[in-house]
């Protein structure tokens, strides 16, 4: 599933600009891409729009906002994966609510928690898919970021991690 993110994120600027599902199918598809590792991709997009769909921000997105995450939550991001976000945030590529959209799709996700590179990857794709990507030279810069945390990782991938049912 991650390739599949990080594919759309270096070959596309935005959400906008992305082709219709089934002609992304098919880039995928001649990109030598897994039938079952989009089909599945793509179900987790469709689980992550609805789940968006019901998430609300109270307040004004600035400084000093706070969120407390819930167990499943807390399972699955390591300090290392909130420190991300605190980056993010101070360089004010992020705000309450798109850090909200990103946490949103972690309990969609079960298996292992996730690592940084991960971590970075679903933020990223959550400001792409927003269309708030902070710019073409700091898109390349933070996903060279996120190859070379995947690359230290202990087993040196981004692997796919299984849908809760």
């Amino acid at each position: 599933m991650f390739e599949v993110l990080l594919f759309l994120l270096e070959h596309y600027d935005d959400a906008e600009h992305c082709p219709s599902e089934w002609q992304l199918v098919r880039s995928l598809a001649r990109a030598d891409f897994d039938t079952e590792e989009v089909a599945r991709t793509l179900l987790w997009l469709g689980q992550l729009s609805a789940l968006e769909r019901k998430t609300r921000v109270f307040g004004a997105p600035g400084e000093g906002t706070f969120r407390c995450l819930v167990d499943s939550e807390r399972a699955m991001l390591d300090a290392d994966c909130l420190g991300v976000l605190l980056e993010l945030e101070r360089e004010g590529l992020l705000d309450a609510a798109e850090r909200e959209a990103a946490i949103a799709g972690v309990p969609l996700l079960a298996g292992a928690p996730l690592n940084r590179s991960q971590w970075m990857l679903l933020v990223l794709f959550s400001l792409w898919r927003r269309n708030r990507t902070p710019g073409r030279e700091k898109m390349r810069e933070l996903l060279r970021a996120c190859r070379q945390a995947g690359a230290r990782a202990e087993d040196d991938s981004l692997p796919m991690l299984p849908l809760l049912p």
